[in-house]
């Protein structure tokens, strides 16, 4: 193994042991999901290129720690999610955690990865700030993505006319997509949002509606593509308040 590789081993080892530190105590329920994640055979290639960034513009790598840390969490945040809504099995050739356990685990278990990753970046020793405004636009990109996701089950179940069990997977996606949107909506007054529900709640679920509800598609789209030149991270301060805290989780943040 060349020196480079090995080296890079060395940095992938660093980072599994501190994402597998980060939740040492709390709830069973949680902690072994939150074990079962962390111990996942990622590549953890977005912490490695954090690392090899900072290092080349003169960083070290113990200062980037965090922030590549907090990278890498996040992202598993939005995989265990995307595992409940695509229905996906399998996750870093492993069982996802919905499936493994059940849907309503595996949404507490990506809360808890979004609060670590938060908690975790704030421990960078400098330009905390910026970085969390960098969070704060990808929690705006999430939200995006959530409303194009939204449209993408709605054009789906459009053309399921003839395909049942694809039928039934993407209207589980669009009211998964939906209840997501509608908690943000709680949190924040925004009238793309609101308007995008109200597209979805009026939309009819079901076979030989081809026509409705592609139109709904483009009308979510529509109203999506206004919410992401309309706003920034700033306006969705409010949505924090969907993260559950440690506290609510008894776990103890690593040193």
């Amino acid at each position: 193994m060349s020196r480079s590789a090995t080296d890079l081993e060395a940095l992938r080892a660093q980072i599994n042991e501190r994402i597998q530190a980060l939740y040492p105590d709390g709830p069973e329920n949680l902690l072994t999901p939150v074990a079962y994640v962390a111990a996942g055979q990622g590549k953890r290639l977005r912490p490695l290129l954090t690392l090899l960034s900072a290092k080349a513009f003169g960083g070290s790598v113990e200062a980037a720690l965090p922030a590549a840390v907090a990278i890498e969490v996040l992202h598993n945040f939005t995989l265990v999610h995307d595992d409940i809504m695509d229905k996906d099995d399998l996750r870093h050739g492993q069982q996802s955690v919905h499936a493994k356990w059940d849907d309503n685990v595996a949404i507490l278990t990506g809360d808890v990865l979004f609060v670590l990753a938060l908690q975790e970046l704030r421990r960078s020793a400098e330009h905390v700030d910026q970085m969390t405004g960098v969070f704060a636009a990808g929690a705006l990109a999430v939200c995006e993505g959530q409303a194009l996701d939204l449209a993408f089950a709605l054009h789906g179940l459009a053309q399921a006319t003839e395909k049942a069990d694809y039928s039934v997977t993407m209207a589980r996606r669009a009211k998964v997509a939906t209840l997501r949107l509608q908690q943000i909506a709680d949190a924040v007054s925004i009238p793309e949002i609101s308007k995008i529900l109200g597209i979805a709640n009026q939309a009819e679920l079901k076979l030989n509606n081809k026509a409705a509800l592609t139109q709904a598609a483009e009308n979510v789209q529509a109203a999506a593509k206004q919410f992401a030149q309309s706003h920034d991270g700033s306006t969705l301060e409010a949505v924090d308040a969907l993260i559950p805290t440690s506290d609510q989780f008894r776990g103890s943040p690593s040193s």
